[in-house]
C-alpha cells in the first residue's frame, strides 16, 4: 500500500519537517486501502469524509480534526466535497514525544485547536519569506496541542465491541432486507438499548444510517458500472422506491442519482 492523498492542493508549504495544504477532494471520491509513511492531521474546514480502518469508522465533520500515525491502513469516502487543511510530518519530527502519538485515529476538536489552525491558515495566505519559520512553529505547538488533547480525554478509536462487530456482519449481509431493531439485537445477543448505545457510541451515528450508507454504497457501484434502471437499482437495495433512493442519495452526495451517474460517466 502506498501514501497517496489524490487531493486537489489549492495552497501548500514546506515548513521544517511539516508538509502543510489546503486540500479538496471530490464528492464521491472514494479511496481504497492505503497507508501513509508519515503521521497526518487533517482539520475539516468545510464538507466532511468518513475514514475507516478494519475495526472501526469515523465521520470527521467541519472543525474537527483528526490525527493518524504512519502506516495505519485505512480508506475514505467523500460524500460531499471536503476541503481540509493537512499537515503531514515524519514522526522524528517529534522525537521527544514520538511514543505518545497514538496508535489509531484520534478525533480532535476545541478552540485552541480551532485557532492554531486559523493563524496557520493566515500564514498560507499571507506566504511571505517568515511563512515557513512561522508555520513550522505553529504545526509543533500543534501537535503539541493534540497530544495534550489525547491525554486528556480526545475520542481515540479504539477495537469495536464485539456485539458491535457481529452487529456490522449481519447488517451487511441484510441491508437490503426489511429489518427489524430487536430481531438484529436477539442474533447478537444482547439488549436493543446497549445495541443501540454501544453502536453509535462507536461510530457516531445509528444503525439506521449505516444501512442507508451500505444502500447507498450499492446504488452508486450499480450507477458506475452498469446501464440500470434506477427504479430497479434502488428497489434491488433495499428502498421503498425510486423517490425514497432519491431522497436519500441527494441528502447523502449533492446530487440525485441521475445526475451522478452522468457526473461519472463524463
Amino acid at each position: 500500500m502506498l501514501s497517496h492523498c489524490a487531493g486537489r492542493h489549492i495552497r501548500e508549504l514546506q515548513a521544517g519537517p511539516f508538509f502543510v495544504s489546503v486540500t479538496i477532494h471530490r464528492s464521491g471520491l472514494r479511496l481504497g486501502s492505503h497507508c501513509h509513511s508519515n503521521a497526518c492531521f487533517h482539520y475539516v474546514l468545510r464538507g466532511a469524509y468518513a475514514e475507516s480502518t478494519r475495526t472501526a469508522a469515523r465521520t470527521v465533520p467541519p472543525r474537527n480534526a483528526l490525527l493518524k500515525p504512519s502506516h495505519l491502513a485505512h480508506w475514505n469516502d467523500f460524500t460531499h466535497e471536503a476541503c481540509s487543511l493537512r499537515i503531514e510530518f515524519p514522526v522524528a519530527a517529534l522525537a521527544d514525544c514520538a511514543e505518545r502519538l497514538p496508535d489509531g485515529l484520534l478525533l480532535l476538536s476545541g478552540p485552541r485547536i480551532a485557532r492554531t489552525c486559523t493563524e496557520i491558515l493566515a500564514e498560507l495566505d499571507l506566504n511571505d519569506d517568515c511563512s515557513a519559520f512561522a508555520v513550522e512553529g505553529l504545526c509543533t505547538a500543534l501537535m503539541a496541542q493534540s497530544l495534550r488533547a489525547a491525554r486528556s480525554g480526545a475520542r481515540r478509536i479504539a477495537k469495536p465491541p464485539e456485539c458491535v462487530v457481529s452487529c456490522e456482519g449481519l447488517l451487511r449481509e441484510q441491508y437490503r432486507d426489511r429489518l427489524r431493531f430487536d430481531d438484529i439485537a436477539v442474533q447478537v445477543g444482547v439488549s436493543r438499548t446497549h445495541l443501540a448505545t454501544v453502536f453509535r457510541a462507536h461510530h457516531g451515528y445509528t444503525m439506521g444510517e449505516f444501512v442507508r450508507r451500505l444502500r447507498i454504497d450499492y446504488v452508486k457501484q450499480q450507477l458506475r458500472t452498469t446501464a440500470r434502471p434506477i427504479t430497479e437499482i434502488a428497489l434491488e437495495a433495499g428502498f421503498a422506491d425510486q423517490s425514497h433512493c432519491t431522497r436519500v442519495f441527494r441528502a447523502h452526495l449533492g446530487l440525485p442519482p441521475i445526475e451522478w451517474r452522468s457526473c461519472q460517466l463524463s
